[in-house]
């Protein structure tokens, strides 16, 4: 879990740090280093995570895969992507999508993959179902401008004193603790959570994790793992 999770976070920080020049660029005259190329998925689930099931001694992979909504900027568009009426998945859109005037970056990345994390978790702790019926129960709520649908995203927006303002939705903090209470969470199941709680899922994408940050926190808890099995074996609370 910690390899594959490391994986797949280099492999979009691969995507975001793409250096290739782009063929085409307006006709102004621009600095030559805002030439480079910026990639951003734009629809990250798990269901676009692909399982490669191996035959051999090899260990499976998961793969990062349809980047149908990937798009590549270079350093003069990237920040002026104005997000609403952007297409998106519901559930896992960062709430800069929600924002009036939001722009999107690459760590709404970083949010979705967060979102996408956290499922991981729950499916390792406790199975598909939590996974994909009571956690998604537990975080819906009446859509405020139809109360007739719910809404599953991990955040809402709260007005205050006429500001939007994006906050963590109080149940998914709840199951996050819940899943820290787990009779089976591990110290490395612990630090993963800390790490998709206060920085992945961080409702403020100017202090949210970039890619590079999160591949690196991923490395220290791939190698704690690699070099203790007592920290990703060993439940953190002890059984009576």
């Amino acid at each position: 879990m910690s390899d594959q999770c490391y994986l797949l976070a280099s492999a979009l920080q691969i995507f975001h740090n793409e250096r290739k020049k782009q063929l085409r660029l307006p006709d102004v005259e621009i600095e030559a280093d805002q030439k480079e190329l910026f990639g951003r998925h734009g629809d990250i689930k798990a269901e676009n995570i692909l399982w490669f099931k191996k035959q051999s001694e090899e260990l499976d992979q998961l793969v990062l895969n349809d980047f149908g909504l990937a798009r590549l900027h270079s350093k003069i568009s990237r920040s002026m992507q104005i997000a609403i009426g952007m297409p998106r998945t519901e559930t896992y859109r960062a709430p800069e999508f929600d924002i009036p005037n939001g722009k999107i970056t690459r760590t709404s990345d970083i949010f979705s993959l967060g979102c996408t994390f956290l499922e991981f978790v729950t499916w390792f702790l406790e199975g598909f179902k939590a996974a994909d019926v009571e956690f998604v129960d537990a975080r819906s709520e009446p859509d405020p401008h139809d109360p007739n649908f719910k809404l599953d995203t991990f955040f809402k927006i709260e007005d205050e004193s006429g500001t939007k303002v994006p906050i963590i939705k109080q149940q998914v903090k709840d199951w996050i603790q819940r899943l820290r209470d787990h009779r089976n969470c591990t110290h490395y199941i612990n630090d993963f959570l800390d790490l998709i709680e206060q920085n992945m899922l961080d409702p403020n994408p100017k202090q949210r994790f970039e890619s590079s940050r999160v591949v690196d926190r991923l490395g220290v808890l791939r190698t704690a793992c690699h070099s203790d099995t007592t920290y990703w074996r060993d439940p953190i609370h002890i059984q009576s």
